[in-house]
């Protein structure tokens, strides 16, 4: 496993299994196996056989991860009702781990789906004494129920905010109060969306909020220099996102050959692919640099 030969340790740990069927380490080690090699429902099928034995989670060396990872496989191998089920878990054994949250209010919200919604609400309601728990039901309940935030219901959060990660979401969610149709205020939700990401500098998401406001709202220039500033605070997928939107806002303002190197490194470092260049085309036309891109670029 160690040197990804995985077909060889899948047939040593299929003959452990032979010899000790009740051996749940070795079917563990499959799951990881057969995840490698993208055969995602059998690694599935090993990792549920785990679970069934270990009610404690011991086999695991890290159990929120793998209920994690059975939820992606899950989703991947087309078992949706599975992949939501790991997640619900994954919630009810780890109240504090915050992606499968994340997850369960991008699949209601993209799905629609109300039954999926009530449960996700339901969880949120179990730890309401949280400000993370209690502004993330507002903000979903917003955007999947149509249901305005008021400046009241927000208020009361301020009561029980613990740190400076807590304000963030507090003056995020404040902001989308200003966004509202009844109660737009573009300059308090701007101080609002700056105050976040001053807050919890280590979080892109508010980052990335900011300046998608600032896109909508045409402060192209402004934004490029908050995000030349800041950018240098992160690094990998999100450096790569406040790098595309850097480069976005350089193609609004004619910037072409900034928004080429930045597209060049994005590139470079997988974050792009070919594909998502052949779509610039238009914008790069003549330059020399990105027809020489194109002429070296693989099909993935």
């Amino acid at each position: 496993m160690r040197k990804e030969n995985w077909e060889t340790a899948i047939k040593l740990l299929e003959k452990s299994i032979e010899k000790s069927p009740g051996w749940l380490i070795p079917k563990y080690y499959l799951g990881i196996c057969h995840s490698k090699r993208f055969n995602y429902r059998k690694a599935l099928e090993y990792y549920e056989q785990v679970l069934q034995k270990d009610k404690s989670y011991k086999t695991f060396e890290c159990t929120k991860c793998i209920l994690l990872n059975m939820a992606e496989y899950a989703f991947r191998s087309k078992q949706h009702a599975k992949g939501l089920q790991y997640l619900f878990m994954n919630i009810d054994q780890f109240p504090d781990h915050w992606e499968p949250y994340e997850l369960l209010y991008s699949y209601a919200l993209e799905k629609k789906d109300s039954s999926i919604a009530k449960d996700f609400i339901k969880r949120l309601n179990v730890y309401n004494d949280t400000a993370s728990m209690r502004l993330l039901r507002l903000r979903f309940e917003h955007e999947f129920y149509k249901r305005p935030l008021s400046i009241k219901t927000l208020e009361e959060s301020i009561l029980i905010l613990n740190d400076n990660i807590d304000s963030a979401d507090y003056f995020y969610t404040l902001g989308l109060y200003y966004e509202q149709k009844n109660s737009y205020d573009a300059d308090s939700a701007m101080i609002c969306y700056l105050k976040a990401a001053d807050l919890d500098k280590e979080e892109v998401f508010y980052i990335t909020s900011l300046g998608d406001f600032m896109e909508k709202e045409g402060m192209m220039e402004e934004l490029q220099e908050i995000l030349e500033e800041r950018i240098t605070l992160f690094t990998g997928e999100d450096k790569g996102q406040l790098q595309e939107l850097l480069a976005n806002s350089y193609l609004a303002t004619n910037d072409y050959e900034k928004a080429l190197n930045i597209c060049k490194e994005l590139l470079k470092v997988g974050y792009l692919k070919c594909s998502d260049m052949r779509k610039l085309k238009k914008a790069f036309k003549g330059f020399t640099d990105y027809e020489k891109i194109m002429k070296e670029c693989k099909e993935e």
